[in-house]
């Protein structure tokens, strides 16, 4: 059986995401035949491409034209007027993005600042015109919201059924489908980790089963995890493939297969979501988690390095999955690991990384959800003991046995950026976020990995159930006040309440007096809510856009915040060696 896995848009490009190396390792090592594609990064590659942004423009044009032949104009029409003509002023500059493509590249380019930052800025103006050509799409690096929204599936049968609103389906029709078509499958898995991935994944969904009928077209992900249960006990959307797998992949992919292989009904397949003989959607609710020792490496062999927008080959990697710590009231994580923390043998972890540096990977980014201190050590001195050139981040924690001796550990073995999670400055809201550290742990910690030489992110977010706008305030100066050991941080992050964690369980406990859907996102796992004191959801929006700029503009290391993506970061640190990019940025 010939299997293609696909990443599809919309997602950030600088290096590719996990899933479908850990299935395409795990499937090859099963015997199957398996082809990666990111489409992601190929869309990207290809209307940022000198081609494409004419035609983008030539859409923007005809457009302005058309609008501006109009003798009464709505109120709408004027606003799409307005941004349409702002983009068509801009095409001078915009038509330069295969060498912007180039600088971010080239790793002589990539690290002279000015140069960096132009090339980011003007590759993210075509992302959004890109976008506006659809109007009334906005798209950036992280974004894509269309006319029709991903969070419903009202949004979705409208964006399949009203293709010139459908930003990516162009694309998704006139090359990737020839593409695949060229060598057809047997099965497509359709990776889909975000929402702003919805819409293009089940839109090459529907196109793969209109010209490759005989596929069976499977989708998985973090977001089908969290919404399959949601599409029952009948969809629409279950028009446009064939299965749903939730949680952890690898063994209801691998039964599924065996399955169709043997034209077997899949009602021993675990965690998949599917429809039976007579049409009816059926549910698989048993759960068989993988044997985490037992998967092989994730395999990027086939993916097309040259393409993402960074100088280096990043690999992502996992050491474990699921959180040790599993308690922050905000966070859903336990439900889609089950609530269970399962480490991987270091020795399979160094494994994992040889198997990388063979395949060209100096760079590597840890996915677990935070790597506990005494972990770190272990790996540490595993990378050190395989003599590994390797450079690396991390998500960590704030712990009491977080010293000295493990940080410069850290640091010898080729870590030089961590992430930790601040969230907040004040101990009334940390302590009812159950965050498990109080703020001068926080800062004794990060004084000692930044004196080691290593790069601190810090998240933080806005608006947590009954935080004031006097806290929240207290965060960004704390953030201020430590710049000197918290080098970068998340900007403009507003709390949303998802579904799945205590506080949805425990409303009251958080000053909550109502939580609700939001009308009309029937697939959405984030709720609106209301509070009984502290911050509405309005003001706490309106503040972090506030807080954002006085970070960017009070810290030193703002320029870099604001233009560097956080991968990119560690690739500046470990080029220029220092957490203090002021002198390099040219604006201290």
């Amino acid at each position: 059986m010939d299997i293609t896995l696909i990443f599809p848009p919309h997602w950030a490009p600088f290096q590719p995401y996990l899933s479908l190396p850990t299935l395409a390792g795990f499937l090859r090592k099963e015997g199957y035949n398996v082809t990666q594609r990111d489409v992601n990064i190929e869309a990207m590659d290809y209307f940022t491409s000198t081609f494409s942004v004419k035609n983008t423009y030539r859409r923007i044009r005809e457009r302005v034209k058309y609008l501006k032949t109009l003798e009464h104009r709505s109120e709408e029409e004027e606003t799409e007027l307005t941004c349409l003509s702002y983009c068509e002023d801009s095409y001078d500059i915009i038509r330069q993005s295969k060498f912007l493509k180039d600088i971010m590249r080239d790793p002589s380019s990539f690290f002279d600042f000015p140069l960096y930052r132009s090339a980011s800025l003007v590759l993210l103006e075509v992302y959004r015109s890109f976008g506006h050509s659809y109007y009334p799409t906005i798209m950036d690096f992280y974004t894509l919201m269309q006319q029709y929204s991903s969070y419903s599936t009202e949004g979705i049968m409208n964006s399949l059924n009203n293709i010139e609103h459908n930003v990516y389906a162009d694309y998704l029709r006139s090359v990737t489908i020839p593409s695949l078509m060229k060598n057809p499958s047997d099965f497509y898995g359709i990776s889909i980790s975000a929402f702003s991935q919805m819409i293009p994944g089940i839109t090459l969904a529907k196109l793969i089963k209109e010209h490759i009928p005989s596929a069976h077209v499977c989708l998985g992900g973090n977001v089908l995890t969290r919404i399959g249960p949601r599409l029952m006990p009948s969809s629409p959307l279950f028009e446009f493939f064939d299965s749903i797998i939730l949680y952890e992949g690898e063994i209801p992919l691998l039964e599924l297969l065996k399955a169709i292989e043997e034209n077997r009904d899949f009602k021993e397949v675990p965690s998949i979501i599917y429809k039976d003989k007579d049409g009816t959607q059926i549910f698989n609710e048993h759960y068989r988690e993988p044997d985490i020792n037992s998967l092989p490496s994730p395999d990027f062999s086939d993916l097309p390095f040259e393409k993402y927008l960074s100088p280096f080959k990043i690999g992502s990697i996992m050491s474990a999955r699921g959180c040790y710590w599993n308690k922050c009231a905000f966070c859903q994580h336990r439900y889609t690991y089950r609530g269970k923390y399962r480490p991987r043998n270091i020795s399979l972890v160094i494994d994992d990384m040889k198997n990388l540096i063979s395949q060209g990977v100096k760079y590597f980014s840890f996915c677990d959800e935070a790597v506990p201190p005494a972990r770190l050590r272990e790996l540490a001195k595993g990378i050190l003991a395989s003599n590994l050139n390797v450079i690396w981040e991390a998500y960590a924690r704030v712990e009491q046995n977080f010293d000295k001796e493990l940080a410069e550990l850290l640091y010898k073995a080729g870590c030089r950026s961590l992430a930790f999670g601040l969230e907040s400055s004040v101990p009334r809201v940390l302590e009812l976020m159950c965050k498990g550290h109080r703020p001068e742990l926080f800062e004794k910690v990060l004084a000692i990995s930044s004196e080691a030489g290593i790069w601190n992110y810090a998240w933080f977010f806005t608006g947590f159930p009954s935080e004031t706008e006097e806290e929240a305030r207290a965060t960004a100066d704390f953030i201020i006040k430590n710049q000197d050991k918290i080098h970068s941080v998340t900007l403009n992050a507003v709390f949303g309440l998802e579904e799945y964690t205590d506080i949805v369980n425990n409303p009251d406990k958080y000053h909550i007096s109502e939580v609700k859907h939001i009308e009309g996102n029937d697939l959405s796992f984030v709720y609106n809510y209301t509070v009984n004191k502290g911050l509405s959801t309005e003001e706490a929006s309106k503040l972090s856009q506030e807080l954002c700029f006085k970070i960017l503009k009070e810290h030193r290391n703002g320029p870099v915040m604001a233009h560097v993506s956080r991968i990119h970061q560690l690739l500046y640190k470990d080029h220029y060696g220092t957490n203090d990019m002021s002198q390099y940025t040219g604006e201290e």
